[in-house]
């Protein structure tokens, strides 16, 4: 049995971290907010030149600014007020929204750096209690033995869908065949619809929300779960079924449209007669929904408490609603709770 998990991710750089022996990482750079420009051509003759300079003094009086390609563009605003860095651990699922959100945040606030870890809703929840994290992220509501010396705030709204290979010739599952796949009554596809071969069932780590939402929904133990892989992270999950025709997993909806959207050969299967789709999250309709929260410390050193609340109100505000959007999710409420 295959077990992956833990991914760092920060704006300038992830850090890969796979739960084997010798406990090997590896760190791949990326670079960001690279623009590839070409230089503008010398004016062929001086009027037109003269006619430039006077157009930028122009502008350089009026404030007006111009964009890349001759548009104008407002000017970017850095508030130089808050500064100091936060931490920020948990789920897979909210970390790729979270890094952009961080992103964004940054080039507001130049004094401010914002690291986004992985290693599932168990860790976010853990890291904001101990103050490992000044920010925990779980893709679930937390449990009442979970809230004490914390808040939470829902900041979006996503769906777990069972996923499989775009060319599986099943389009849809019931309950009762979801069950007999994980439980391992049915090992074949064609015992559910398929043509003949192996199911190849991929399972979560245990600490990943996605597995006790899972297990709830089929009326497993997870201990009942009878597994080929194990995926840590919810990328992972979904590269397991990218790379076989014959494995099924579940996984983040928002996670598994933007891989449709980028051309991966994968499809959501419905549940319970219901498409597994954003929209469907968003109406209520999909049985399999569950909210992103983030989870911070009730109270704390009042620079690093004033950064941590400005960033967290920033997070769950319609100035990154579009963010959500774009990665599958729904935007949440955003209020705090005790």
């Amino acid at each position: 049995m295959l077990l992956l998990d833990s991914l760092t991710v920060t704006t300038d750089k992830v850090v890969i971290d796979s739960i084997v022996p010798d406990q090997t990482r590896s760190t791949i750079q990326t670079s960001n907010r690279i623009t590839n420009m070409k230089k503008p051509n010398r004016f062929a003759n001086s009027h037109w030149s003269l006619a430039f300079l006077i157009a930028a003094l122009f502008c350089l009086s009026s404030g007006c600014g111009m964009g890349e390609f001759g548009g104008s563009r407002s000017k970017v605003s850095t508030d130089t007020s808050l500064s100091g860095k936060l931490v920020v651990t948990g789920s897979s699922t909210i970390a790729p929204l979270m890094a952009e959100i961080a992103s964004r945040f940054e080039d507001q606030h130049s004094g401010v750096r914002i690291d986004v870890q992985t290693g599932g809703s168990s860790r976010g929840i853990r890291d904001a209690h101990s103050g490992v994290a000044d920010i925990g992220m779980s893709s679930r509501h937390l449990k009442s033995s979970e809230l004490s010396s914390v808040e939470t705030r829902v900041m979006a709204w996503d769906g777990v869908a069972f996923v499989v290979h775009k060319d599986n010739p099943v389009n849809t599952l019931s309950h009762e065949q979801l069950t007999e796949i994980y439980s391992g009554v049915s090992m074949d596809w064609s015992r559910v619809g398929g043509d003949k071969g192996k199911i190849v069932v991929s399972n979560r780590a245990n600490g990943r929300s996605e597995l006790d939402l899972v297990c709830d929904f089929l009326e497993l133990k997870p201990g009942q779960i009878q597994a080929d892989v194990v995926d840590g992270e919810t990328q992972q999950s979904l590269k397991t079924v990218i790379t076989n025709k014959n494995a099924i997993t579940y996984t983040s909806i928002g996670a598994a449209q933007d891989a449709v959207k980028r051309g991966e050969p994968i499809k959501l299967l419905p549940l319970n007669g219901v498409v597994a789709s954003s929209d469907s999250v968003s109406s209520g309709e999909f049985p399999l929904a569950r909210p992103l929260v983030l989870i911070s410390k009730r109270s704390g050193s009042s620079s690093k408490h004033e950064l941590t609340e400005a960033f967290l109100k920033f997070a769950c505000s319609a100035k990154v609603a579009d963010l959500a959007v774009n990665l599958g999710f729904v935007p949440g409420e955003g209020s705090a709770a005790h």
